[in-house]
């Protein structure tokens, strides 16, 4: 398991049982909470600038009411509201990228169904980091963490996603103003029965064009290994509930691997993810990935691929909890000073073998006992 990062993590996950361990779970998703919020509004100081400046430019910024009519509130925004300002934000990276005259990429192939308001949560978390990154780069300036709403994993609606989506798109229009930038902010109407599916297809598409077309400081493997790692942790807390069970070793060091590699083994984990979910009884979105030989896969694409599975773990360490703990989990940003270190797409490839290997034995506990999540929660 990895080592945590004494200054960004000062706990470990040390399996204990009973009371304790149930304290401890709640505490550790807390101490989660609190990193996640400090990697998006470290000061801007720790960049050379003076972060009483950091968050401002913002507070001009205005942005239409959703086109369908509906005020903002989790009991009336749609998925169809969702995937309207989705395309606003899409609309919005393409004027920024023309304007500062970064190449064209074409959207990884990728199918969804069966996805829920969760899981394109993590996928909008990830889109507010990355445009965040980009008002800071581009202009000196990044927003405030969105209030990330007390509620419950299995409560998240399309609100949520909404809210996030928006923060992003407000972002994006601080750029433009300060690039002279002419915006779009006229939404088009959405099919009202528009599905989770498609909101997580086009937050897939947002986050891949944000950071492959704009970012000046890439993401790179180190990124992605934290990512991985986190999604590791999780595995091998939700291993110690089964009683008996070995913790597999981590496989042998391959040099030479490339983030196709990486990219090829985290579809195999996302199938073991799907196939314990259905064991399970549980819920989660089925991800096929179609890489052809002409797709470049870079870091950036891995890291949001790594995000997905991060979600799904998260959800499977929940499980454990009752009342299931609030919506914001470990999704760690990126950052220029990660706590992995240096790391190469073999260091990735490395641990989401470990990962492969965990998501195996829990694939076999959970087919001789489906209902473990269940005897967990009402012990």
């Amino acid at each position: 398991m990895m080592k945590q990062c004494p200054d960004l993590f000062p706990f470990s996950r040390q399996p204990v049982a009973g009371s304790q361990k149930r304290f401890l779970g709640v505490w550790h998703f807390g101490c989660f909470l609190l990193v996640s919020c400090f990697l998006m509004i470290l000061p801007a100081s720790t960049y050379g600038e003076d972060s009483s400046a950091a968050h401002s430019g913002l507070s001009n910024i205005t942005t239409p009411k959703p086109v369908s009519g509906v005020s903002v509130s989790r009991e009336t925004i749609r998925s169809a509201d969702v995937l309207a300002r989705i395309t606003l934000v899409l609309e919005a990276i393409e004027q920024i990228r023309s304007q500062i005259g970064r190449y064209h990429t074409h959207p990884m192939k990728i199918t969804v169904t069966n996805s829920s308001p969760r899981d394109g949560y993590f996928q909008a978390l990830t889109l507010v980091q990355k445009a965040n990154r980009l008002s800071h780069e581009l202009t000196g300036k990044r927003g405030p963490q969105p209030d990330p709403n007390d509620v419950e994993i299995d409560e998240i609606r399309p609100y949520h996603k909404w809210i996030l989506v928006e923060a992003a798109y407000e972002r994006l229009l601080f750029v433009g103003q300060r690039l002279k930038v002419k915006m779009p902010t006229k939404e088009k109407l959405q099919d009202p029965a528009t599905t989770s599916d498609q909101v997580f297809r086009k937050l897939f598409e947002a986050n891949r064009r944000l950071v492959n077309l704009m970012l000046s400081e890439r993401i790179q493997s180190s990124d992605v290994f934290w990512v991985v790692s986190e999604a590791s942790d999780f595995a091998a807390d939700l291993l110690a509930t089964f009683p008996g069970s070995a913790p597999p070793t981590e496989p042998i060091f391959v040099s030479g691997k490339e983030p196709i590699d990486n990219y090829r083994r985290l579809i195999e984990c996302q199938e073991l993810i799907e196939s314990i979910a259905v064991q399970s009884g549980v819920h989660t979105a089925t991800v096929k990935a179609i890489l052809t030989a002409q797709d470049e896969v870079l870091p950036s694409d891995v890291f949001n691929f790594a995000k997905k599975i991060l979600g799904d773990m998260a959800y499977f360490h929940a499980l454990e909890k009752s009342p299931l703990p609030l919506a914001v989990i470990p999704v760690p940003s990126p950052s220029t000073k990660n706590p992995a270190g240096r790391k190469f797409p073999s260091h990735v490839y490395q641990r989401a073998g470990l990962l492969r290997h965990q998501l195996e034995v829990i694939q076999t506990l959970v087919r001789a006992n489906p209902n473990w999540h269940k005897k967990i929660r009402t012990e």
